[in-house]
Order: C-alpha cells, then sequence, then structure tokens
C-alpha cells in the first residue's frame, strides 16, 4: 500500500512538474509564433552584438538582460518582484480574467491566442533576420556615472573620435560609462557612405579597446 501511494504522489509531483512548464511554454509568445519561421528559431539575428535567434531572445535573452540592468544579476529579487506584481501589483487584478474558462481547452486556447496576440504585436513586429537588437554592448558597473552623446554618426560629430578618445583613457574609462545614441548598427541600413564608414568604425573601435561591459550604443 506504501508503495502504491509513493507511485501516485511520485505521478502527481511529476504531473505537477509538465503542468508548471507547459504553463511557461504557452505564455512565451513565440512558442505558438508561425510554424513557418519555428516561432522565430530560423530568424538569426544579434541581441547586444553576439549572435541569437528572435526565438531564443523570447526564450532567455531578455529575462537574462532585465536581470543584470534591474536586479544586479539576482534571480531571486526579479522572481519576489513577480511574485508582488500578482499579490498586489500590476497583475493582481487579473486573477478573475486568468480563471474565467468553463474547462480546460478553453483555458487552453485562451491562453494560447494571448501569446499570438503579443507575438504578433511585439514579437515580430520590426524584427528583420540579421539585424541587431536591444543596442551594442551593456554597462557592468551601472553606478557609473555616464557621458551621453545623441547625434548622427559622421566625421562632423565625430562620434567615432569620442569612442576612441574614451577608449585610450584608461583612467576615465574606470571613472565613468559611455552611452551613444546614433545611428544605424548595420551599415548596410544606411544610404549615406560617409555614414556606412562611420558605422563599421565604430564597431571596430568597440572591439579593439574592448569597450564592452562600458559602452551602450542605442540606434537612434
Amino acid at each position: 500500500m506504501d508503495l502504491v501511494r509513493a507511485s501516485v504522489n511520485d505521478n502527481l509531483n511529476e504531473a505537477l512538474l509538465f503542468l508548471s512548464h507547459f504553463m511557461g511554454d504557452i505564455h512565451q509568445p513565440l512558442h505558438v509564433g508561425f510554424t513557418s519561421d519555428e516561432g522565430g528559431n530560423t530568424i538569426d539575428l544579434r541581441w547586444f552584438g553576439h549572435k541569437s535567434n528572435l526565438h531564443h531572445v523570447w526564450d532567455r535573452e531578455i529575462i537574462l538582460t532585465a536581470v543584470a540592468d534591474y536586479y544586479e544579476k539576482d534571480m531571486d529579487l526579479l522572481q519576489k518582484d513577480i511574485e508582488g506584481n500578482f499579490t498586489d501589483g500590476i497583475w493582481s487584478d487579473d486573477f478573475a480574467s486568468w480563471e474565467d474558462c468553463d474547462d480546460l481547452i478553453t483555458c487552453v486556447n485562451k491562453f494560447a491566442a494571448e501569446s499570438i496576440n503579443l507575438a504578433c504585436k511585439w514579437g515580430y513586429k520590426g524584427v528583420e533576420s540579421g539585424q541587431t537588437l536591444a543596442g551594442i554592448g551593456y554597462l557592468e558597473d551601472r553606478k557609473k556615472p555616464i557621458i551621453l552623446s545623441m547625434a548622427r554618426i559622421d566625421t562632423v560629430k565625430n562620434i567615432t573620435g569620442l569612442t576612441e578618445w574614451y577608449g585610450k583613457n584608461k583612467r576615465l574609462r574606470n571613472l565613468v560609462n559611455l552611452v551613444v545614441v546614433a545611428g544605424f548598427f548595420d551599415p548596410t541600413k544606411s544610404k549615406d557612405r560617409e555614414e556606412m564608414v562611420e558605422i563599421k568604425k565604430m564597431h571596430t573601435l568597440i572591439d579593439k579597446y574592448q569597450l564592452k561591459g562600458q559602452i551602450r550604443w542605442i540606434a537612434a
């Protein structure tokens, strides 16, 4: 009898684990994305400069970036914040709508429909294969003050000159971060030859001086 009870409990525990996993899966918008691109898996792109694909960005990259940028790389803080949004935060009034279904199939269809809408509204919107999402570089020490520059990438505004000056100055790099809001990441997106040259130079300088961790380049 004890063996039977233990077996039943094990099955229930396993079923609960599967249910939790499936609930997470169906609420990831790209899991109900288009079959033609395998839910974004065949849309190759770059996330903060490193190779990824659209599905992986929504599966993992967005979460890890948020944890690093807003929760000091502490996943427990993120979890606590999410739980707070359920109990008395921005989602506390939504429980009634989540329970508003007659049977399991109705619930599943409702959850899937919500995720499909989010995939179309946010997941796929404006995304092209090969592009860079969310900027290039990151700020490892976010407590440092920043040098902020917002300008067109050309020889007159000299964003590349600022970047090179910052890259060469080790003392300055220890004191502040550099944030640049300018142009495209992909030189082929520009129709201006001078801008194309400067964009390529920006990429070269970031690699040459190993600025990732101290620079954030955001497309304008």
